[in-house]
């Protein structure tokens, strides 16, 4: 099992992103991992964010591999229906 460990400047970062990121679902994934930057189990954390005990090990790692916009990224962008504009009905 690997264990990763957080640095001061990753928990730094972590803080401050989640302090000003609009998207609630992104907030929570960022909460996750201030959690575990602070060493609480994943036991802890999935009470008190809902996710799973395997979705926040996955968290972790892909924030460790991928950095701290595969965390905050959205997945699925709302809506791709097409909206006509005055541009596109020429």
């Amino acid at each position: 099992m690997k264990k990763y460990i957080f640095s001061e400047e990753e928990k730094q970062e972590i803080r401050i992103c989640r302090e000003r990121i609009p998207d609630r679902k992104a907030e929570r994934r960022l909460q996750a991992l201030e959690l575990r930057a602070e060493g609480k189990r994943n036991k802890e954390i999935s009470d008190i964010t809902g996710f799973h005990v395997q979705y926040i090990t996955i968290l972790v790692s892909r924030y460790k591999t991928q950095g701290l916009e595969s965390i905050t990224e959205n997945h699925y962008p709302g809506s791709r229906r097409f909206f006509p504009t005055p541009e596109s009905e020429r």
